[in-house]
C-alpha cells in the first residue's frame, strides 16, 4: 500500500570491486537472494519489482503529482548524536539547516542504529537486514551479493544511482557498490594518516553531488546517497568552527591525535573535555553548513518540495557517560540513539514528532514505500510510515557489537548482553540515560527479555545462512590509516 493512503483522519501515521579510491560503474549479480529450492533468483526477483514501479508509476498516489515516482535523497552523517542537534532540544545552534529539514519533515525522537561502529551500521541502512544476519560485523568482510540494496531495488524500477561517500567504511571493497551507478569513494584513499583523521570531506562531498544534480536534469527519478564523515573524530573543524562554541578557552586541549592522546580519559580535566565537544559541536555545525547548501541546490532546482528526502546517522560518540570515549566499545545509548528525519513529498506530515522507537534498520523499507516497491521476504524494517505518533504496541529493535554484545529494546526496556555472561536491564522512560541497572529488581522482565533475545538470535542464526561473507584483506596503509583513527584490531 502507498504511503499516501497510510495517514488518518486525525493526522496520526496509520498505516568484482574496483580499486579503492576511484568511482566506480557499479554491477550486480544474478545469485538467489531467497533460501534454497526457491527458484527464485536476484535478478529475476529484481525485475519483477521494477515492472511494478513501471506500472504504479503514474500513479496520483507517487506524491510528485501523478507525475512519476519521487527521487530520493539519503543522507548519512557520520558519529552524529541526536542531542547534540538543535532540532532534538540541544542549547547550542549547531545545525540550523538540519532543523528546516525537520520542519518540513517527520521527526523521529527515539531512532536507534544496529551497532555503534560505521561498517556493520551502513550495510543494515542500506539493505535492512540486522548484523547478526548480513554478517559484516567485524571489518573483514564484504557484504553477500545475495543481499539486495536500496541501489538495486531502485535502478532495476528505473532510478538513476548515485553514491558520494566518505570515511574508510565505505569504500567499495565492502559490497556497497552494488547496484549503483556512480559509487564514488574518492575520499577514502586519503593520502597520508594525518588526512584520514583531521581532512575535512564535506567540501568533495558537495562538489560531486551538485554535478550530479546538475548534470541529471530532467532525465527521471534518481537515488543520491551522501555519506558525510567530519562529525568523526579527530574533531579539527575548520574557522570559524573551531572557536565557534568555546571562544574563550585558553588551554591547551586540541582534539587531534584522539586515538593516541593519554589525557583522554574518564577523569580528564572537565574544562578540557567541554572544549573537545565544543569542537565536536563546530565539526556539526560544518557538516551542517554543506548539507544546507545541498537542499538549497534542491530548491533552486524545483526538486525539493517533489523529494523523499531522509537524513540519519550510523551511530553517535561517548563522552565518557559510561567511561568510555567515542563509539565501538557499547551499545548504550550515545552511541546507539541517531537522528532520523524524514520529509515527504509534497510537504506531507511537515513538523509531525513521532515518539514511537524507530531504526535505521527501517530506512530501506520507507523509501520502497513511498516508490511504489514491495520487498519480497528478506528484511528486517518497517515502513515508517505505518508507526504511530505516540507508541501504541512497540516493535523490537536489536543491535550487535562484534558479534559478542547484544541488546534488545521492546517497548519501555532495552536489555544489554555484555562480553561473557553478563547483562543489564533498563527502563529507558525513568531511566533515559542507562545509569540504574533493573535486573536485580525487575526479574521477570529480566527472563522476559532474555527469551526474546534468545529467541532471535536462533532465529538470525538460520537467516545468516543465506548471505554468506567473504573476507577481504587489508593492505598495510589502509591498516596503518585504520589505526591511525582508533580501528586496529
Amino acid at each position: 500500500m502507498a504511503w499516501g493512503t497510510r495517514i488518518g483522519m486525525d493526522g496520526r501515521l496509520n498505516g568484482a570491486a574496483a580499486r579503492p579510491g576511484q568511482m566506480h560503474l557499479a554491477t550486480r549479480c544474478g545469485r538467489s537472494t531467497f533460501p534454497a529450492g526457491t527458484g527464485g533468483v536476484k535478478m529475476a526477483a529484481l525485475a519483477l519489482w521494477g515492472a511494478m514501479a513501471v506500472c504504479t508509476g503514474g500513479c496520483s498516489r507517487c506524491g510528485t503529482g501523478g507525475t512519476g515516482p519521487p527521487s530520493v535523497l539519503l543522507i548519512s552523517v557520520d558519529t552524529l548524536r541526536p542531542d547534540h542537534l538543535s532540532a532534538y532540544g540541544y542549547n547550542r545552534r549547531t545545525s540550523p539547516n538540519i532543523d528546516r529539514l525537520a520542519s518540513d519533515g517527520i521527526l523521529f525522537l527515539n531512532a536507534i542504529s544496529t551497532t555503534s561502529w560505521t561498517l556493520p551500521a551502513h550495510v543494515s541502512m542500506l539493505t535492512s537486514l540486522y548484523p547478526d544476519v548480513h554478517g559484516v560485523i567485524r571489518g573483514r568482510e564484504r557484504l553477500s551479493e545475495n543481499a539486495i540494496l536500496c541501489s538495486e531495488y531502485l535502478k532495476e524500477a528505473g532510478y538513476r544511482t548515485y553514491g558520494v561517500v566518505s570515511g574508510p567504511f565505505l569504500n567499495n571493497r565492502y559490497g556497497y557498490n552494488q547496484g549503483f551507478d556512480v559509487y564514488d569513494d574518492m575520499t577514502v584513499s586519503f593520502q597520508s594518516k594525518k588526512q584520514a583523521s583531521r581532512g575535512s570531506t564535506s567540501p568533495y562531498v558537495h562538489r560531486r553531488a551538485v554535478e550530479i544534480l546538475d548534470g541529471h536534469a530532467n532525465t527521471g527519478p534518481f537515488f543520491l546517497f551522501l555519506h558525510y564523515w567530519d562529525p568523526h573524530y579527530d574533531y579539527a573543524p575548520p574557522s570559524p568552527y573551531d572557536d565557534m562554541y568555546d571562544p574563550e578557552y585558553s588551554g591547551d586541549f586540541e582534539g587531534e591525535d584522539l586515538a593516541r592522546n593519554e589525557r583522554l580519559r574518564p577523569d580528564m580535566n572537565r574544562r578540557d573535555l567541554d572544549h573537545l565537544i565544543a569542537l565536536y559541536d563546530g565539526e556539526i555545525a560544518y557538516t551542517d553548513e554543506h548539507i544546507g547548501k545541498i537542499l538549497t541546490r534542491l530548491r533552486e532546482q524545483g526538486l525539493y518540495d517533489r523529494m523523499l528526502i531522509i537524513l540519519t546517522s550510523d551511530h553517535g560518540e561517548e563522552f565518557f557517560e559510561h567511561g568510555n570515549f567515542g563509539h565501538r566499545k557499547s551499545l548504550f545509548g550515545e552511541t546507539l540513539r541517531v537522528p532520523l528525519i524524514v520529509k515527504l513529498p509534497r510537504g506531507q506530515l511537515a513538523g509531525r514528532r513521532v515518539s514511537s522507537t524507530a531504526g535505521i534498520i527501517d530506512i530501506l523499507p520507507t523509501i520502497l514505500d513511498v516508490a511504489h516497491l514491495t520487498p519480497r521476504g528478506g528484511i528486517h524494517g518497517r515502513s515508517l510510515l505505518g508507526v504511530p505518533a505516540e507508541p501504541r504496541e512497540e516493535t523490537s529493535y536489536y543491535a550487535d557489537l562484534f558479534g559478542s554484545m547484544k541488546c534488545a529494546q521492546s517497548g519501555p526496556w532495552k536489555l544489554i548482553k555484555n562480553r561473557g555472561p553478563g547483562y543489564l536491564l533498563y527502563h529507558l522512560p525513568r531511566d533515559p540515560g542507562e545509569k540504574h541497572d533493573l535486573q536485580g529488581e525487575a526479574p521477570q522482565e529480566l527472563a522476559r527479555a532474555r527469551a526474546e533475545l534468545s529467541r532471535w538470535l536462533e532465529e538470525t542464526s538460520i537467516e545468516r545462512r543465506h548471505f554468506r561473507t567473504r573476507k577481504i584483506e587489508h593492505d598495510r596503509a589502509t591498516e596503518e590509516m585504520l589505526e591511525s583513527l582508533g580501528y586496529g584490531d
